[in-house]
């Protein structure tokens, strides 16, 4: 998905303590990329016939039951 690639390039070869900065000056750019991926996300989940909200619920008990909370 080229619009994951397009947000990640906002955030490339940035120095942690520079993430900041960079959020602030790119918000907007952020917001933009950020709608063009759930866009496409939902676009693509529409194709497939994926409901995204059970499909959220079921990633949410998946990963409980892989990373109890007693573990981490």
């Amino acid at each position: 998905m080229p619009e994951a690639a397009e947000l990640m390039e906002l955030f490339n070869w940035q120095k942690e303590a520079k993430i900041n900065r960079v959020i602030k000056a790119k918000i907007q750019d952020i917001r933009y990329e950020v709608a063009d991926i759930a866009f496409a996300l939902l676009s693509f989940c529409d194709e497939l016939d994926i409901d995204l909200s059970n499909a959220l619920d079921d990633q949410i008990i998946r990963n409980a039951l892989k990373y109890p909370i007693k573990k981490s």
